[in-house]
């Protein structure tokens, strides 16, 4: 297949090869654990220089390779079953260095104890894009520090506030003002929440419909923090879910009422929050693979944060199938309600498409049934999220996506060959 001439296949032929090559790279990535051991044993007996030298040495100086097998080597030898899995094609060496960054500075009675989960981890890892694993191992490494130290996620959240900061720099060769902001998840969410209201008012501003995506998060970020946005209100919001979600939110992110037959809703930021709610309830859960607790972008908060939130706020259900919310508008609504963005947040952390990792409040609820040629309903049945450029693909790009009951969705190409048929929601299956 790698022999195959790439410039003669079609598309199915050229993932094909991928796959393969995909394999092959897995395995030259267990070659070189076997050759740093080999290495380790001749520099023993004086033979060699030290193995990660010689690893570093051998990738034309990469001395960050270097230290990189030579951390999968120390993984292998306390896990065996990751090296196998490796060996079958199962894992591939990012999954190795997503073990590593978690588990690197863990105390080693912790460490040990994450390292029991590693055929878990292994299998969940067939299931996950390499980035939800290494969120998945990260939650599984702080889920079990927090369990070692006491429960102390407040004390992480503390942490994480106090290492906060801002830095900025110019670059004199070009002019350009940079500015990095490290921040708590919280405060992110705030931030990222209000700049989201920012650009959903400036995209209904005539002057800036021709802007691209890029100018108008960069103008959105301006006049928050320059105070030049028209609605500088915030408020705090979460959600938390399983089967069911429920909303905590202020009093000043309500619907206001209806306007000629529409929805007047107040574009007050919110800062969306997902739990399980056995872990906002207790801070534990049955299987500690699936922890979950973020903001709706995915980003891990402390349960103690977010239980204090819930304290400060209204709770409100938003129950997926159910009449405690209207989730159905029919054609009285050309876009979607708050209560369906809820719903369809609590499901999605991204953009619909296939391998799209574009976050959901970047993300536009297109009509899978489109409203107008298909004269297709607000319903949530008929709701998926998807991220401006995905958007263009189906509506103006010919790409074609159905989806059923169960919110599975078939998505054909241009061509009317299948591309892919799965689930669509993804909060759950990371």
């Amino acid at each position: 297949m790698l022999d195959d001439d790439l410039d003669a296949l079609d598309r199915d032929e050229v993932v094909a090869a991928l796959r393969a090559a995909r394999l092959v790279r897995s395995r030259l990535d267990a070659f070189e654990l076997r050759a740093h051991r080999r290495l380790r044993t001749l520099a023993s007996a004086g033979r060699s220089e030290p193995a990660e030298a010689a690893i570093a040495a051998a990738s034309d100086g990469d001395g960050r390779h270097g230290r990189s097998v030579s951390e999968r080597d120390e993984l292998c030898l306390d896990a065996p079953e990751v090296e196998a899995a490796l060996d079958n094609g199962e894992l591939s060496g990012a999954h190795l260095d997503a073990f590593n960054a978690a588990c690197r500075d863990l105390p080693p009675e912790v460490r040990t104890e994450f390292l029991e989960h590693a055929a878990g981890l292994t299998e969940r890892a067939a299931k996950l894009s390499i980035d939800a694993f290494r969120r998945e191992c990260r939650r599984l490494a702080k889920h079990l520090l927090s369990v070692s130290s006491g429960g102390s996620d407040v004390d992480e959240f503390e942490r994480q506030r106090a290492a906060s900061k801002v830095t900025r720099w110019t670059d004199r060769a070009t002019g350009m003002c940079s500015t990095l902001i490290e921040v708590d998840p919280l405060r992110d969410a705030e931030m990222s929440s209000a700049v989201r209201a920012e650009i959903a008012r400036l995209r209904q501003t005539d002057g800036n419909r021709d802007l691209t995506w890029k100018q108008l998060e960069l103008q959105a970020w301006v006049n928050c923090v320059s105070g030049a946005r028209t609605d500088t209100a915030c408020s705090t919001s979460t959600s938390t879910s399983t089967s069911t979600s429920t909303s905590a939110s202020t009093p000043t992110s309500r619907e206001t009422g209806r306007s000629s037959g529409r929805r007047s809703v107040d574009r007050t930021p919110q800062v969306i929050a997902v739990v399980d709610v056995e872990m906002l309830r207790v801070g534990a859960h049955r299987n500690e693979l699936e922890l979950r607790c973020e903001t709706s972008e995915a980003v891990d908060l402390a349960a103690a944060t977010l239980r204090r939130l819930c304290c400060e706020a209204e709770i409100i259900p938003v129950v997926m199938n159910g009449p405690s919310q209207v989730l159905d508008e029919g054609r009285g609504e050309r876009t979607a309600t708050v209560e369906q963005r809820h719903a369809l947040r609590a499901m999605h952390t991204s953009c619909a498409f296939p391998g799209c990792t574009v976050g959901f409040e970047s993300c536009r609820m297109h009509h899978v049934d489109w409203w107008t040629r298909d004269v297709g309903p607000t319903d949530l049945a008929n709701l998926l999220p998807l991220c401006e450029l995905d958007h263009h693909r189906v509506h103006e790009g010919k790409w074609s996506v159905t989806l059923d009951a169960n919110r599975h969705a078939t998505w054909r190409r241009p061509d009317g060959v299948v591309h892919h048929v799965g689930p669509t929601a993804n909060r759950h299956d990371e």
